[in-house]
């Protein structure tokens, strides 16, 4: 391999292929991926019933029909 087909790992100064995708000497992302990673889905608790909400007021339906 020639002297220009390497770059330097910004993490650790070891010479890497420029078709690396992570370091193999530290293992430090080279290139971006593909895709960035999604974003975080914002938590959902407290909003609105939910499945154990739904269960839940399903189960006391029924309790309460039983009595009529």
């Amino acid at each position: 391999m020639s002297q220009n087909q390497l770059t330097k790992c910004p993490a650790c100064d070891h010479d890497v292929s420029l078709q690396a995708r992570t370091c193999p000497n530290c293992g430090h992302p080279l290139r971006n991926q593909a895709s960035p990673p999604p974003p975080p889905r914002p938590e959902r608790e407290g909003q609105g019933l939910g499945f154990w909400g739904i269960v839940g007021a399903v189960v006391v339906a029924i309790i309460i029909a039983s009595f009529l």
